[in-house]
């Protein structure tokens, strides 16, 4: 009965963990998403082809991530794609 309780302790953790490491990253993003857009529009003169080119590359950026991420999950096992996402967002 010890070990199943400390599984469930140690999934609990282990969801909390990646759960914070998550939120953190988004927020990171959407300060490096302020700091582009900021120093762009100070480059281009004006705030609204800033917004557009930081929206460009951020979709660019998924698109490309996709196609990445969809190529290597075709060739590989469903088991080993299961922690893909974790792994991705830690890097």
């Amino acid at each position: 009965m010890q070990s199943l309780h400390a599984r469930q302790t140690s999934s609990r953790d282990s969801t909390l963990i990646l759960l914070i490491t998550l939120t953190l990253s988004g927020f990171t993003r959407l300060i490096y998403k302020s700091v582009w857009t900021r120093h762009l529009g100070l480059l281009l003169g004006q705030c609204a082809y800033a917004q557009a080119l930081v929206l460009i590359v951020f979709m660019r950026g998924i698109i490309i991530g996709s196609l990445i991420t969809s190529s290597f999950c075709q060739n590989t096992p469903r088991s080993a794609t299961n922690n893909l996402t974790p792994n991705t967002e830690r890097g």
